[in-house]
């Protein structure tokens, strides 16, 4: 099935990114994105995506904040 595939292996690097940010709260998508060995798009669609859900927050401004996982 087409899109299967890409689905877990996003939902791989949502958990990664979560997980990321646990450990580095003020690193930002160029970061995530050279560890994951994605492009920084991927990793803002993902962020947006997790914001939207729930799953993490933005503290303070874009430079100079931080994220924080909400569980």
């Amino acid at each position: 099935m087409p899109g299967g595939g890409s689905e877990k292996s996003s939902e791989k690097g949502t958990e990664k990114i979560l997980s990321f940010f646990e450990g580095h709260p003020e690193a930002g998508a160029g970061e995530i994105a050279a560890l994951l060995g994605i492009t920084q798009r991927a990793v803002e669609k993902q962020i947006a995506s997790l914001k939207a859900v729930g799953r993490l927050k933005r503290i303070g401004p874009d430079k100079g904040g931080r994220w924080e996982v909400v569980k």
